[in-house]
Formats: C-alpha cells, sequence, structure tokens
C-alpha cells in the first residue's frame, strides 16, 4: 500500500485537500470560457475539466504519493485557443489530437528518464530562480484575484486599487488569514477562505443582492467534446510544427512547476537530485493522454499544489481527497460557485511569500549565474506564464556562457533546451 495510515494525519489531509481545492477552483469556471472561444460546448467543456483535474489527480496521488493537483493549464488552454485554433485556424477537434501526440511524447519522455534527464541540467541558481518565479506569480495572481490591481488605462500596465468593495473584502481575507496562520492554528487557510466567503454573503444580503444558494445542479451536453479527436485531420495538417509548438509549451510548464514544489517539499538532496520527479511527470504525461480523450486542454501540476504542505497535507491522500472534490464538483457547483474568487486570493499570496524563501540559495556573486536566474524571478510573473520564463532565462544562461568563454559549464540539456526554446519563440515571428 502507498499510505501507512498510521502515520497520516486523514484530517489535515482532508483539510489540505479543501485548501487547494478551493483556491483552484476557479478552473472550472475559466477554463470552459476559453475553451468555449475555441468552439466548444461550455458545458462539455465544464465536464471534461473537472473530470480530467479528478482523474489526473488520482493518478498523480496514487502514482507518485504527493499531494499535488493535475489539471488543465490556463497557460495551455489559451495556446490551444487563440494560438492554434483561433491564429493557426485549425479546428479544435484536431487541437484535441495534437493534445493527445503530446500526452503520449511526454509519456514516452518520462518513461525513458528523459524528462528527469532535463531537470538534472537545470543550475541550481535556476532552480532556485524558478520557484522564487512561480511564488512571485502566486504573489500577482492574488493581487488580480483579489482586485488589488487592475488594467491600467494610464502608462502603467496595472494601478492599484485598494478601496474597491472586492479588494477591501481580500484585505479582510488576509488579515484574518496571515493572524491564523502566524498563530499555526490547523486549517489556518481552509478557515480563511470560509470566514471571507460568510463576510461576502452577509454583504451581499445586507445590500439586498441575495446570492443564489442552491446546492445541486448538473451540467448537460456532457458528450459533446468527448471522444472527439480528429486524428486524420492532423495527419493531413501541418503535424509537426502544430505539435511540437504545443509540446514545449507544455513541456516547460510542469517541468518548472513539479521541480519547484519538490524543492520546496524537501525532496531535493545536496547533489540537485529530485526525488519522485518522474513519478510526478508519468502522472502528468498519463493525465494529458486522459485530458485529450475527454476533451481537454494538456494537463499541467498547479502551483496551488504548493499550499498542501503549509495546509497540512504531506501524501498523495490529498489528491485523492482533491480528485473526489472535484467529481463533487459535477453535483454540487452552485455551492462551489458561492466562494469568491476574493477569498482565495489571500491564500496565494501568503503561499507565494513562502516559496521567495529559495532565493537566497542563488548564487549571486557569480553573474552568470545569478542574471538568468534574476530575470526568470521576474519574468515568470511578468509574462504570466512559467514556459515563457525559463525559456527566456535558459536562453540568456546559455548566452553569457558562451560570451564569459565558459561553455563547459553549460549541461548538454540545456543547450537543447535552448534550441528548443529559440525555434519556440521564432516560430511566432514567422
Amino acid at each position: 500500500m502507498i499510505f501507512e495510515f498510521g502515520k497520516v494525519n486523514i484530517k489535515d489531509e482532508f483539510i489540505a485537500a479543501l485548501t487547494i481545492f478551493f483556491a483552484s477552483s476557479y478552473i472550472l469556471f475559466i477554463n470552459p470560457q476559453i475553451l468555449s472561444n475555441a468552439g466548444m460546448d461550455f458545458d462539455g467543456a465544464f465536464f471534461a475539466t473537472a473530470i480530467t483535474a479528478a482523474l489526473g489527480t488520482l493518478i498523480l496521488g496514487l502514482l507518485a504519493n504527493k499531494p499535488y493537483l493535475i489539471a488543465p493549464g490556463m497557460v495551455l488552454s489559451i495556446f490551444f485557443t487563440s494560438t492554434m485554433v483561433q491564429t493557426f485556424g485549425i479546428s479544435w477537434q484536431i487541437s484535441l489530437a495534437a493534445s493527445l501526440f503530446v500526452g503520449i511524447l511526454l509519456l514516452v519522455l518520462s518513461l525513458s528518464k528523459i524528462r528527469i534527464w532535463f531537470v538534472e541540467a537545470i543550475p541550481i541558481s535556476l532552480r532556485y530562480g524558478i520557484l522564487g518565479g512561480i511564488g512571485l506569480l502566486l504573489v500577482f495572481l492574488g493581487f488580480k484575484n483579489a482586485h488589488l490591481i487592475i488594467s491600467s488605462e494610464f502608462a502603467t500596465p496595472v494601478s492599484g486599487n485598494i478601496f474597491g468593495a472586492g479588494a477591501l473584502i481580500a484585505i479582510f481575507g488576509f488579515i484574518v488569514t496571515g493572524f491564523l496562520f502566524v498563530r499555526k492554528i490547523k486549517g489556518a487557510f481552509l478557515l480563511g477562505i470560509l470566514l471571507t466567503t460568510v463576510l461576502t454573503i452577509t454583504l451581499s444580503w445586507i445590500g439586498g443582492h441575495s446570492p443564489e444558494l442552491a446546492i445541486w445542479g448538473i451540467p448537460k451536453n456532457l458528450e459533446m467534446v468527448a471522444l472527439k479527436c480528429d486524428i486524420s485531420g492532423l495527419l493531413k495538417s501541418n503535424f509537426i510544427s502544430i505539435v511540437l509548438a504545443l509540446f514545449i509549451v507544455a513541456f516547460f510548464d510542469t517541468l518548472g512547476t513539479s521541480t519547484a514544489l519538490l524543492i520546496k517539499g524537501g525532496h531535493a538532496d545536496k547533489k540537485g537530485h529530485i526525488r519522485d520527479l518522474d513519478k510526478v511527470m508519468l502522472g502528468d504525461s498519463i493525465a494529458t493522454i486522459f485530458g485529450a480523450v475527454l476533451g481537454s486542454s494538456p494537463q499541467v501540476v498547479y502551483a496551488e499544489s504548493a499550499l498542501a504542505h503549509e495546509a497540512g497535507g504531506k501524501t498523495g491522500l490529498t489528491s485523492i481527497f482533491i480528485s473526489m472534490l472535484f467529481v463533487l464538483s459535477l453535483i454540487f457547483l452552485p455551492f462551489v460557485k458561492l466562494v469568491p474568487i476574493e477569498a482565495t486570493a489571500p491564500v496565494l499570496i501568503i503561499v507565494g511569500l513562502l516559496m521567495l524563501g529559495g532565493i537566497k540559495r542563488i548564487h549571486l556573486r557569480d553573474y552568470s549565474e545569478s542574471i538568468p536566474a534574476f530575470f526568470c524571478l521576474t519574468a515568470i510573473p511578468i509574462t504570466f506564464s512559467i514556459s515563457h520564463g525559463i525559456g527566456l532565462a535558459v536562453i540568456i544562461y546559455v548566452l553569457l556562457k558562451i560570451f564569459l568563454g565558459r561553455t563547459k559549464e553549460v549541461h548538454p540539456g540545456i543547450w537543447i533546451a535552448a534550441l528548443l526554446f529559440l525555434f519556440d519563440f521564432l516560430s511566432f515571428l514567422f
């Protein structure tokens, strides 16, 4: 058996699962909206999102025994819709077929240990740059969800918005959640989310806007996107460029997040080897294959999984509970909708802060190491893309080593990664 229940606190694992689920439940609403822009049925996309998240997370929990969430990647869904369907002009059925091939390719690379070879090629400083970058991405996402920052009409990309209704609710949640966390109260994150939700509902009633408190609700047209992969259509199109473009984003998105989470969880030794990374990547590969069959974009490990450790989740039992919650979301959708995005924002900000601790291990005095790491640290949140942040940092790392005549320090895997990213970036220009 994977779990030794005598050594596992089931209550803590369940609380951690609830925390991660509510913090990431936005994917149940956002992902179907993104996929519907590609012409897919909303209810069918909702069903595919929930079921693939449940299935992928369950597989990960059983294979890797880690408290992580696997679900359709937001960046990949946007790439799926805006680039593959709307820019390349291919159908969503062909795009699903491309996702299927990407999943199979990732599975082959995972079984052959090639993905692990790529991870071990990443320099230590850059690894902690990735970890910190994902932490800042969570902070930025938290501020965005809290409406503390909004799109700016002036010269700056964003501007402050601390006096909006949503922002004030999020600030309340941040204070409450921060207090509970500092006092080391178990379930601090979940309690913070629930208390903020109660405040939101109460204020809505006082303002004369009674929220819909329905419990049951089952989506319709569940079969509209499942089993729709158009493999023959993909083979007749520009097969290699389509699959490779999607593959590069999927490969490095999960690589970055998985590496960061395992390092934060203490699964990396002094030599840089990361335990169980192969199992995590095997789980996301299988999940991507099932996701394509059921009608969803490629699956990734979610950065919100970083909440697990602080919330008490230490094993795959947390993932199993998360999987159950995503299945239940199919019939308790109205209840899930009651949790406002402002209630989960404070949790993302606090966990993002905790992930920044690793930046002290960046070799600051060696600028050929610290400059790429710092670029990655800042590019991930600014570009809102883990894969783009890693890609730009890897290219800068290689170029600096070339200019300094220190190419012997560059691992072969980094050379290959730099070339792949360069090809990917150039493909958008030509």
